[in-house]
């Protein structure tokens, strides 16, 4: 008796050390981190940690095709630009002779400024500076948070590193 006693005690003892022993050959090799930080009109800001990099992933409506991953650092550079939004609107307000439209870079990026008559329909673009590129597109009045969010891109991105560490 004591026998079958002491056996599903060993059966029971190595059932609940299995898990363990399983549990230790786990790793985490491969993953995304995404901080939604902000949603703005119809463009939204996140700061993404991935595994071998971390970044900003700006975004408007269009899905995928209108998405951009910009480094910290380039994320300063396009606020710098988008803060000129404001010169160009008053720019194109006086401007009665059709569309205006002026491009700026910003890193590795093109910011494009562009307007109808009398700065009707004012819109800002940022994209990469190729001949087909992603582009992103923001409302008058989503420019200046966005640019705001993108100034502090750079300090976000290190609070993710630090606190993310998987």
């Amino acid at each position: 008796m004591n026998k079958i006693k002491f056996t599903i005690a060993a059966m029971l003892c190595l059932t609940l050390l299995l898990p363990l022993s399983h549990a230790a050959q786990l790793s985490i090799d491969n993953y995304t981190f995404i901080w939604h930080v902000a949603k703005v009109g119809n463009v939204s800001f996140e700061i993404v940690k991935e595994t071998n990099r971390t970044g900003v992933l700006l975004g408007s409506f269009g899905g995928k095709v209108s998405q951009l991953f910009i480094s910290p650092a380039e994320g300063k550079a396009i606020a710098e630009a988008l803060l000129k939004s404001e010169e160009y609107y008053e720019k194109y307000k006086k401007r009665v002779d059709g569309e205006s439209s002026d491009s700026i870079k910003a890193g590795t990026f093109r910011v494009t400024f562009s307007s109808e008559e009398s700065g009707r329909n004012f819109m800002v673009q940022i994209a990469e500076q190729k001949l087909f590129s992603l582009a992103v597109s923001l409302k008058k009045d989503e420019v200046a948070d966005i640019a705001n969010y993108l100034m502090k891109a750079e300090e976000m991105a290190a609070f993710v590193d630090k606190r993310i560490k998987p």
